[in-house]
């Protein structure tokens, strides 16, 4: 594809490979780069070039496979991409995917993967996975971002099963988990450039286990959720005010498992129930 300037294309019907080369351009400028509506479906959406509009890539139907490659780019005015309903099976990301949020998700993503040359940025939030949004399974290993916002929330009754990151994840909040989640493994950077880092406010979460560092401008982890926690060795739990707070007092941290650093003004404030507190 190589332009199409005022409206990108749009699609009820079935389109089986939608593919964009390097030089491709296909943006719109009263509307979406690309729009899937809900009766509608691609097999295949592989991006080299742009796509551009009030959302990159906007879709109520089915997406079987988003590639977003090394060099391309989704932006969008307002959304990089937006999945209001329907699914998308897989979406990965080497490229860039930007807007005033970076990517909302209010239907289902199967798999999504943002490799480590990949970026996903927002003014106010880089990912969301709205109320009626599931994600089983996310990895980050490139740059999640939000420059006055959350980087990376996951709203209240969404579903998400793993959340992986060995990456950067980084906005005035890094990490807000307010659903159900299977396990939360961090490797890489979290950062809270204004408050909290990591904030756990629903779950319950089976397991959170830090092997990288988490650091708050306020608090490093905050838990209102029941979870366990683990701090592995030669990892970091930093903030200015507290390095692991247990916020809610009717929630319950199964083990507290400390094989690294957790500094703050506290290192720990508890308000909770903690059953197994370790710091070896």
């Amino acid at each position: 594809a190589r332009r199409a300037a005022a409206r990108g294309p749009a699609t009820s019907g079935s389109i089986a490979l939608l593919q964009v080369m390097g030089d491709g351009r296909i943006s719109g400028a009263v509307t979406d780069g690309v729009r899937v509506e809900a009766a509608g479906g691609i097999g295949t959406l592989q991006n080299y070039g742009l796509l551009g509009g009030m959302a990159g890539v906007a879709s109520s139907g089915t997406i079987a496979t988003i590639t977003n490659e090394i060099g391309g780019s989704i932006a969008g005015t307002g959304y990089g991409i937006l999945v209001s309903g329907g699914g998308v099976g897989s979406l990965a990301n080497a490229g860039a995917i930007t807007g005033r949020e970076g990517l909302i998700a209010a239907g289902t993503i199967g798999i999504m993967t943002n490799a480590a040359t990949g970026t996903i940025a927002g003014d106010f939030r880089g990912v969301l996975i709205e109320a009626t949004g599931a994600l089983p399974d996310f990895d980050n290993a490139g740059m999640i971002s939000a420059t006055a916002g959350t980087a990376l929330e996951i709203a209240t009754s969404s579903t998400v099963a793993l959340l992986t990151n060995s990456g950067t994840v980084t906005g005035s909040e890094g990490l807000i988990v307010a659903a159900p989640t299977g396990a939360i493994n961090n490797s890489g950077l979290v950062v809270g450039s204004a408050n909290r880092a990591l904030a756990v406010i629903g779950g319950p979460v089976f397991e959170c286990a830090n092997s990288g560092t988490i650091a708050g401008a306020g608090i490093g982890v905050q838990l209102s959720a029941d979870m366990g926690v683990g701090n592995l060795s030669r990892s970091l739990i930093s903030g200015g005010w507290r390095g692991v707070q247990v916020l809610d007092p009717t929630k319950t941290v199964a083990t507290l498992l400390n094989d690294g650093t957790i500094t703050g003004s506290d290192g720990l404030e508890n308000r909770g129930v903690i059953f197994s507190l370790q710091n070896r």
